[in-house]
């Protein structure tokens, strides 16, 4: 399976990217992305023009251009992932730290160079006010004809052969992710994508806003990242393909354990409140 693809690896080779600013938004977006967003209204995104379409409107929302651009020999359509502080609390923190759209900018392209799989980032916009940011976008590839691994793993649960396939191919991706200084920090199955092609196969990584990047990635930040990932029966066989020949990696099972079923004491009660 392909950790990276061949189109990924020409947008590197030529990466093409411009400031922008508008309406009190600033940040870097591809140069053939101008003519669209010259002409959007950045306050009232999705109401102004007939070929955006809200994709998804949860805690985030995720707006889907109808329009593609020209990436080299490939033409690509775009998605849109909009956020904004949930809380006044989040609010004051964004004084301090930059935007999630500018951190998941970077962090695809940190994956990028070192090969491996993540929808293209094609730019970042922000708006602050009195320091504070109000609003921000982080534009990227929109990925086609995917499964996620959450929804893999439930439909072949009872294939043990075609679930220890996968799982290979996410540990295989995780340590070398992790060996270049990546920790994404909410690693769940549903944030990673199965693309089945004729080209190849391929898995890529979404939802990078709350990743940390280092020069080196500690073992116990290791085991914490890939606790997160809820095998069902199947975990301690990933955290054997995991910590293959690591030592220090296997003497930290205990974390490992500790760790998840803290992540799920968490989850009940946070439904009871």
């Amino acid at each position: 399976m392909s950790l990276i693809n061949e189109r990924a690896i020409q947008f590197l080779s030529h990466p093409d990217f411009i400031e922008f600013e508008q309406q009190n938004y600033q940040g870097i977006i591809h140069k053939n992305l101008v003519p669209i967003f010259e002409e959007l209204d950045l306050d009232y995104f999705n109401k102004n023009k007939e070929y955006i379409t809200v994709l998804r409107r949860k805690r985030n929302t995720f707006y889907k251009i109808s329009a593609s651009i020209d990436l080299g020999k490939s033409k690509i359509q775009i998605v849109i992932k909009q956020t904004a502080p949930e809380n006044f609390l989040k609010k004051i923190r964004t004084f301090f730290q930059r935007c999630k759209a500018e951190k998941s900018f970077k962090a695809a392209f940190h994956l990028l160079k070192n090969e491996l799989d993540t929808p293209l980032p094609l730019g970042y916009l922000f708006k602050r006010k009195y320091g504070f940011i109000q609003k921000s976008f982080y534009i990227t590839e929109r990925v086609t004809d995917f499964i996620k691994l959450r929804k893999y793993l439930r439909n072949n649960l009872a294939d043990s052969s075609k679930i220890r396939e996968m799982m290979i191919c996410v540990a295989d991706y995780v340590r070398k992710m992790h060996q270049c200084g990546f920790a994404h920090m909410d690693l769940n199955l549903a944030n990673f994508l199965f693309i089945d092609k004729s080209k190849g196969t391929r898995l890529t990584l979404i939802d990078l806003n709350r990743s940390i990047i280092k020069k080196k990635i500690t073992p116990l930040l290791r085991i914490r990242d890939i606790s997160r990932l809820y095998w069902k029966q199947y975990r301690d066989d990933f955290f054997n393909l995991y910590c293959t020949g690591d030592k220090t990696l296997q003497r930290l099972r205990w974390f490992y354990n500790l760790y998840y079923r803290w992540r799920i004491l968490r989850k009940r009660i946070k439904k009871i409140f």
